[in-house]
């Protein structure tokens, strides 16, 4: 079946080319024949409509035609080979959507970059396998083989990923809510060197470096140790070093106070 299927487009060539046969030109002189006969050569071409324009004109169209049909039959077989996988089989399992920037991992298990990436700030194992990690995988390049597949394969799961993604960066953009680190103190118009090394302050620095502005508030611990103080300082990152095992190195500087105004799941804060 597969032969039938690839040889009817020649035969399309063929039946075109026995009946213009006799109209052909013919080269008196051997070497005058041109190197090549491909319908792209200047040559060839210019020497065939000189008295064959119309046959000229319908060998170019059969020949759109048949290449037209070997695009069709090709993304058919691509299709049908990949029959097997089902949207599914597409997705992270750490959030349950289709792949974003897939990453695979030494041990063959592949997930979100971001979803990778927030699993390893725990720890370095796979969290499927439980394999071992390194910090290397923190930079592992997209396995493009599959970004493409997801792409050809369920094109409307993986623009509605996007879509997703846009939205809750734009959230994150338009919201008026600050991370808060609770760390030390900091004053206004001096320099404040961060090393950011724990999980959660991690996410925040992602988060905070991918902003506009690039500000998060800082505010010591009370006496207890088990909350912070009342007052801090707003911080503007100036620049930042994304070491390979997912800490940062930050450089801030202090913008303006600010006071904490009321206590709940989400603190809210006042600038002075």
């Amino acid at each position: 079946m597969n032969f039938a299927i690839r040889t009817h487009p020649w035969i399309m060539i063929s039946n075109f080319l026995e009946e213009s046969s006799g109209n052909l030109p013919r080269y008196k002189h051997e070497k005058r024949k041109p190197k090549t006969t491909n319908i792209c050569n200047n040559s060839f071409k210019n020497f065939w409509l000189d008295g064959n324009a119309d046959n000229y004109k319908i060998f170019q169209e059969t020949l759109d035609n048949v290449f037209k049909e070997v695009d069709d039959i090709k993304e058919d077989a691509l299709k049908a080979s990949w029959s097997c996988i089902s949207s599914t089989d597409l997705e992270c399992i750490l959030c349950s959507r289709c792949l974003l920037d897939p990453v695979t991992t030494g041990c063959g298990h592949t997930f979100c970059r971001g979803c990778l990436t927030r699993v390893l700030d725990h720890g370095l194992s796979c969290p499927l396998c439980m394999s071992s990690l390194t910090t290397g995988d923190y930079s592992r390049a997209s396995t493009e083989v599959l970004l493409q597949a997801i792409q050809f394969l369920v094109p409307q799961d993986y623009n509605e990923r996007m879509s997703i993604s846009i939205r809750e960066n734009l959230i994150l953009e338009r919201s008026s809510d600050i991370p808060v680190f609770i760390c030390t103190n900091a004053f206004p118009g001096v320099a404040c060197p961060l090393y950011v090394y724990e999980a959660r302050y991690r996410l925040i620095a992602r988060r905070c470096l991918q902003s506009s502005t690039k500000r998060f508030a800082m505010a010591g611990k009370d006496s207890t140790g088990d909350k912070f103080v009342q007052y801090g300082t707003i911080l503007e990152v100036k620049d930042a070093v994304n070491l390979e095992d997912g800490r940062f190195i930050l450089t801030t500087i202090g913008v303006r106070r600010f006071k904490v105004i009321s206590r709940n799941e989400q603190v809210c804060l006042s600038c002075l």
